[in-house]
């Protein structure tokens, strides 16, 4: 994947944060902070799939239709 150069001003108490940061997980200060940036959209964008997604298959009351089905079938009790 192609990269772009970009700048970003850091305090010198954040910067030698993120330095050794990277330095204890065997990057470098540009690799460590992609990495961050990475995980944190991936983050995101499952957060807002499972806030769309997941509500949306009804699987809450699914579960609810299942468990009340099995209670009448086998007299199972509530877990």
């Amino acid at each position: 994947m192609a990269k772009e150069k970009i700048t970003v001003t850091l305090t010198e108490g954040l910067s030698a944060m993120v330095d050794q940061r990277a330095a204890d997980v065997g990057m470098n200060r540009s690799q460590y902070i992609e990495d961050l940036i990475s995980r944190d959209n991936d983050a995101r964008t499952w957060a807002d799939y499972a806030e769309r997604t997941v509500p949306a298959l009804g699987l809450n009351d699914y579960a609810a239709t299942l468990a009340a089905s099995m209670k009448r079938t086998y007299g199972a009790a509530d877990r």
